[in-house]
């Protein structure tokens, strides 16, 4: 035990004891203290981080950001076509067929019907007849199509033919079937018949033309 010799020249032992366990707590209270803040940074590394629910003040969130310039459409659910018709085969596919040409006369009445290849021929035999009959309702039943054989007649039948033809015979009807001339009405003589059968020979010439079927009858 330690003495400790106060001033009066008196040794107290209880005094000593009471000093020496003071200094010895003082002294161990740093120590104390930093082991506290030691364990105290050890448990706070240990911990697992957090993860953050909100981006920080300085972070931009791209979740809702506008695209630049373009807009993505919704989907849109195309409605169902049903066909209740089967559409005709183009033209392109149909079998090649000799055109058609047959032009009549009832009174003052000029039908044209059939069909051609030719877009130039189907417009000229259409106006070349309706120039030279003014005063006829013509009846353009004439189609242009595109799988009809082409035919050299058509450039020059009209004015080379049909109009004399109709201008010259009585109740006209001129038609052109499958290679076959259909020639009928009423001439007012055998010259003007033969006339006009040559003359139809002359026009009507070409690779598919077979035949001349003439029922021009002469009148009395």
């Amino acid at each position: 035990m330690n003495i400790l010799f106060l001033p009066n020249g008196h040794v107290t032992g209880t005094n000593v004891l009471t000093i020496t366990t003071k200094m010895t707590i003082s002294q161990q209270v740093p120590f104390r203290f930093i082991a506290c803040i030691l364990a105290s940074l050890l448990i706070v590394a240990c911990e697992e981080p957090q993860t953050r629910s909100k981006p920080a003040a300085d972070e931009v969130s791209l979740a809702e950001a506008p695209l630049a310039g373009f807009k993505i459409p919704e989907a849109i659910d195309a409605p169902a076509v049903t066909s209740t018709s089967v559409p005709e085969a183009p033209a392109e596919d149909l079998a090649p067929v000799e055109p058609e040409l047959i032009v009549t006369m009832e009174g003052k009445k000029i039908t044209i019907r059939g069909a051609v290849k030719s877009s130039i021929q189907h417009e000229r035999i259409v106006k070349d007849m309706t120039d030279a009959f003014p005063e006829f309702e013509i009846v353009n039943e004439f189609k242009l199509e595109y799988h009809r054989m082409p035919v050299g007649w058509g450039n020059r039948v009209s004015e080379g033919f049909l109009v004399p033809y109709f201008q010259q015979v009585k109740s006209p009807k001129v038609a052109y079937r499958e290679g076959i001339v259909t020639l009928a009405g009423e001439v007012a003589d055998t010259r003007m018949h033969r006339f006009i059968t040559e003359l139809a020979i002359e026009m009507f010439s070409g690779s598919y033309t077979k035949n001349i079927d003439n029922r021009i009858t002469v009148g009395k």
